[in-house]
């Protein structure tokens, strides 16, 4: 099932609430497709603000979010980088060391 704060999910939400409250009457049948357009036009409205006000609000926010997890990771590259730098330099300076246990 949809949303409710989708267009599709609202309108399947309000067809059948409308049909199902209008009373069975001659001047409700021609009144009823007329009741559904407005409430859904009237949602979809509200659905659409609701998109726009919490796009725009979010927009800044998912990247601030998106630069500060990239520069996270950059820093632990930058790390790793320089630890495999240290470890090759440190292999290198040091003597070999006998494990051989034999005599010269």
């Amino acid at each position: 099932m949809e949303s409710p704060l989708s267009f599709t999910g609202s309108a399947k939400r309000i067809i059948p609430a409308v049909y199902g409250g209008m009373p069975k009457r001659r001047w409700a049948v021609p009144v009823a497709p007329v009741v559904v357009v407005l409430v859904i036009s009237v949602t979809w409205i509200g659905v659409l603000l609701w998109y726009l006000v919490w796009g725009v609000f979010l927009i800044p926010f998912r990247l601030f979010h998106r630069l500060q997890r990239k520069s996270e990771v950059d820093a632990l590259r930058h790390r790793e980088l320089l630890d495999a730098i240290r470890d090759t330099d440190t292999a290198r300076e040091s003597p070999p060391v006998d494990e051989g246990g034999g005599s010269s």
